[in-house]
Order: C-alpha cells, then structure tokens, then sequence
C-alpha cells in the first residue's frame, strides 16, 4: 500500500498529497473547479514563456485515452519517452485562465497522469505516478470510498 508522505495546500487553493511505497511515488493534486474561460493544456515543459504564451505544439502522440472515475469523465495520459527530441526534460500540465496560468505542474517523460474534474467537490484532480490506467483509476476510485484519507 501507499503512505502519505506529504499533504501541502497553497494560497491558489490547490492542495499537493504524496504518497510514497516500494513501487513509487503518487502525486494527487487537487485544484479548484475551474470557471469560464479556464481551460488545461499539456505540452513539453518550457514551451510557454514567462507570460504563458505558447511558443511550441503538444507532441502529437500525447492524445488521452477517455476513461471514468465513479462515473465521472476522466482522461489518461501516457507521457512519451525522449522528451529531448523537442529540447524539453518533461511535460508541462498547466491550467489557464484567460489566457494567462493559473497553476501548472511538470511531469517527466515515461509517467502517467489520470485528470478528471468533479462538480459535487469542486475540483478538478490529477493524479499522476508511473502507472497503468487501470490501476489509477482504481486509486482515483479508493478516494470516495475512504474519504480522501489513504490511497
């Protein structure tokens, strides 16, 4: 099983657990439900500049895989290896809001994120890990039937 290993919010509202085993680390964020004009975008890190103006494309083999959480719409992320090939060292997920970031998190090559958004709490949730989809959806799923508190 996994422990907690830290439990962090910021003053934006998102909240950071991570959770640690033998097998690796969990990263879960939780962010808040985002509003007209907010929108996700993935794309090799360092590819917007410092005012959140894209300057390169999503490489193309990074298309989700559609999924769900208990009922709840979610996408699956495989993020490639060899980032390098487009001069980055990881993924970029970051959310906007008028065009301008919000919040935003990098993700290395070869991990795996599951990002689905539940009205009833007012989150949107990224989970990411090394991980199939299957498995995090299972984990995703283990949050609502234990309150949050494990994984």
């Amino acid at each position: 099983g996994y422990t907690k290993a830290s439990d962090l919010a910021n003053e934006e509202g998102v909240r950071s657990l991570l959770y640690t085993s033998r097998r690796g680390d969990l990263l879960l964020k939780c962010f808040p439900l985002p509003g007209e004009g907010r929108t996700l975008e993935i794309r090799a890190s360092g590819v917007t500049d410092l005012t959140g103006q894209p300057t390169d494309a999503l490489p193309e083999e990074l298309t989700p895989e559609k999924t769900a959480v208990r009922g709840l719409t979610a996408h699956f992320y495989r993020f490639p290896e060899n980032t390098a090939r487009y001069g980055q060292e990881g993924y970029l997920l970051a959310f906007y809001e008028g065009g301008a970031p919000l919040y935003s998190v990098v993700l290395p090559e070869l991990s795996t994120a599951l990002v689905w958004i539940d009205e009833d709490t007012g989150a949107v949730f990224l989970l990411t890990g090394g991980l199939e989809e299957d498995i995090l959806v299972r984990i995703a799923e283990s949050m609502y039937e234990t309150g949050g508190e494990t994984a």
